[in-house]
């Protein structure tokens, strides 16, 4: 279900609550010779805010990455920013892969194996720079040790990866002025398209 039909869904479901509730006060008012209107008022406005509030949660939500994801921000030759964009846990072994500079694709040309749902790959075909990367490790890293050891070592290439978008903000506020706008300009087109959101820095 996309994200406006639930939108869509939420509002018709809030609608009919706010309508039923009212007409159960109004009958419940005739039945038992109640008939506080302002009581009735305040509970309604109750039931109107916390619907506002919960559309508001949807409608915007916190910019940071869902669990089991990371922002990535792929960087051409000319180091600017090339694509920003999201990848899931799992996924990372094969960021390894191109920060490597590797021309095949590990699970074709490495003698690799399929071991409790993670690929466990020989490195005696990996140049010195994976060897430094993947030791004392002597396998490709498990997706979790891949974010683990990525994020906390930042090891330089022409991919970084990072939490959330607030750490990317932080590294591009560190950048020199004539870089710092052009990855700020594409951190701000990465939040418009994907958490609505106009300025970060």
């Amino acid at each position: 279900m996309s994200k406006n039909t639930s939108l869509l869904l939420a509002c018709i479901a809030g609608a009919a609550l706010i309508t039923g509730m009212t007409f159960t006060e109004y009958i419940l008012a005739d039945l038992y010779d109640f008939h506080d209107l302002d009581l009735i008022l305040g509970m309604e406005l109750i039931l109107c805010a916390g619907m506002l509030g919960l559309l508001i949660i949807l409608l915007f939500p916190h910019p940071r990455a869902r669990n089991g994801t990371y922002i990535v921000l792929e960087i051409n030759r000319y180091g600017t920013p090339e694509l920003i964009r999201e990848i899931q846990e799992e996924n990372l072994v094969f960021c390894c892969r191109k920060m490597f500079s590797m021309e095949y694709d590990i699970l074709r040309d490495m003698q690799t194996q399929k071991s409790g749902g993670r690929y466990i790959a020989s490195v005696k075909y990996l140049d010195e720079e994976a060897k430094s990367f993947c030791a004392p490790l002597n396998r490709i890293p498990t997706p979790a040790e891949a974010a683990k050891i990525i994020v906390e070592k930042s090891i330089p290439g022409r991919i970084r990866i990072f939490r959330n978008p607030f750490e990317l903000a932080e590294w591009i506020s560190d950048l020199p002025e004539d870089l710092k706008a052009v990855y700020q300009e594409a951190l701000e087109e990465y939040l418009r398209q994907r958490f609505h959101i106009r300025k970060i820095l």
